[in-house]
């Protein structure tokens, strides 16, 4: 079967915007995800030291283990 060539350059130019669209999708995918990451991190950063505040305000104290257990501050 004998292509004309304007079938040549149609199915020519198609290929490379299916390849450059591939490319940029997978570019843009692993950016997104980093960036999610990131954030993710970042937040669970935030999240523990926000914890941390909150236990160390409402038991003052050193961390300390008795008896194979963790105590904070005075304990009776």
């Amino acid at each position: 079967m004998k292509q004309t060539l304007t079938a040549k350059i149609n199915i020519l130019v198609l290929s490379i915007i299916l390849i450059l669209s591939t490319i940029i999708g997978g570019v843009i995918y692993f950016s997104v995800t980093d960036g999610i990451e990131d954030f993710a991190i970042e937040k669970a950063r935030g999240d523990l030291a926000l914890s941390y505040r909150y236990i160390d305000t409402k038991y003052p104290g050193e961390w300390e283990i008795r008896d194979g257990q963790l105590y904070k501050g005075v304990t009776s």
